[in-house]
């Protein structure tokens, strides 16, 4: 197998039970981006609401989904344009994919 990371994934929309934990893709950090190894995640009411598919008209996203915005952790790599952080810092952090 690929190097990866397990991840809780949405891969439908709707009930908890459509939630699976399982190894996805390692990601890279692009640029401007922070990627963080998390030691802490927590699944807000935003993410519950985006796994019943109650967002899609609003803040649409693909499946699989992998939702918990909210995370502590350590910064592994950091991408073109990122200032302030280093690798190896603790951060605690609300992460945004949208651009």
């Amino acid at each position: 197998m690929k190097p990866g990371m397990r991840a809780l994934v949405i891969d439908d929309f709707g009930a908890p039970e459509t939630l699976s934990i399982r190894m996805v893709p390692q990601p890279k950090a692009g640029p401007g981006d922070l990627l963080i190894r998390v030691l802490a995640a927590g699944v807000n009411p935003i993410d519950c609401k985006i796994a019943a598919g109650l967002l899609q008209a609003r803040a649409p996203v693909d499946l699989p989904h992998v939702p918990g915005r909210d995370c502590a952790g350590v910064v592994e790599a950091i991408g073109n344009g990122v200032t302030g952080f280093a690798p190896g810092q603790m951060v605690i952090a609300v992460a945004d994919r949208r651009r």
